[in-house]
């Protein structure tokens, strides 16, 4: 009888623990896309004035206007690093009407993944991943909407926006006339072939160049850093996915080959960062790069700017210790 009446009282003060657990996963500051899923968000963006405007909308496409947004903007291969918008009110810009302004610049041509974070009045948030692409012709996508006010474009790449390409590991020996099969060859055995630059349309932003380096020598070969006249600084990055957002980090260590080693650096994973460009990089353009090693010379070589078109495939393995 006393081992029943114990076993009664610990079922009831386990449903006790389960109400008050429940209970806290329902309060207000909770995060949930899919209590969310009713509200509806749209692009539009004013590029002279360097500002993406979020309109928000609920399920009866009536406007939100009591809610905060702020914005990160990544590319969906490498080559620069997140722009990010602070959170602003509805009425920053002197109107409630669920158009939240944000300073906003597309650095790069491209494939873009917006993130929307949105938190309501109630202390709810959201985020939302949106996909457009950056091109000379301007912002598409299906989120889109232009400044005109018509119906939200088709992006061109659609669904395939986070599809990053095949795992290739492929030496990159075939890009066309866009390089010379060796650019650039040091006395120790140091090697540069294939260099590209991808096109930048923006003075002040951010461009990668791409490259194969080939360590031909009998001792392992450090790669330290980079300096180029087209940029205010040269950062060595690598790349993560993210829950599906490809995000930059800079690499400070160096990069070590050993003899007769070879490394890739494409989009979707190591490259070299244009910080601080001079002016754009066009198709046509050249940038010349010098690169820093321990206990060996400088070596520079030319990279030319090519269309996106004839960048290696994002996602191509790269082969190195770092």
């Amino acid at each position: 009888m006393v081992s029943m009446f114990r076993s009664v009282r610990l079922a009831v003060v386990v449903l006790i623990l389960f109400t008050f657990v429940l209970i806290a996963c329902q309060r207000p500051g909770s995060s949930s896309e899919g209590d969310n899923s009713g509200l509806q968000i749209a692009l539009q963006p004013m590029l002279p004035e360097e500002t993406l405007v979020v309109i928000l909308t609920d399920a009866g496409g009536a406007p939100v206007t009591d809610a905060t947004v702020a914005l990160e903007g990544n590319m969906n291969h490498a080559g620069m690093v997140p722009v990010l918008a602070d959170a602003v009110a509805d009425d920053a810009d002197g109107s409630a009407d669920g158009h939240y302004h944000l300073p906003f610049t597309f650095t790069m041509l491209g494939d873009w993944i917006i993130t929307v974070n949105v938190t309501q009045a109630d202390g709810s948030s959201f985020s939302r991943n949106l996909d457009v692409r950056a091109s000379e012709q301007g912002i598409q996508g299906e989120t889109v909407i232009p400044v005109d006010g018509a119906a939200p474009a088709s992006a061109p790449t659609g669904a395939d926006a986070h599809d990053h390409g095949d795992d290739d590991h492929s030496d990159h020996s075939d890009h066309g006339d866009a390089s010379e099969e060796s650019a650039g060859a040091h006395a120790s055995g140091i090697e540069i072939q294939e260099p590209m630059a991808r096109p930048a349309p923006l003075a002040g932003g951010t461009g990668a160049v791409y490259f194969m380096l080939h360590n031909g020598g009998d001792t392992p070969l450090k790669l330290l850093s980079a300096e180029s006249p087209a940029a205010s600084a040269v950062e060595i990055h690598t790349t993560i996915n993210d829950n599906g957002v490809l995000r930059m980090r800079q690499i400070t260590g160096g990069i070590t080959l050993e003899p007769g080693k070879s490394i890739h650096l494409t989009p979707g994973e190591m490259h070299l960062m244009l910080v601080g460009l001079a002016a754009p990089l066009v198709e046509g353009d050249t940038v010349d790069v010098t690169l820093h090693f321990e206990a060996a010379d400088d070596l520079t070589f030319t990279a030319p700017v090519v269309a996106m078109d004839d960048l290696p495939a994002d996602g191509e393995e790269s082969h190195a210790d770092h």
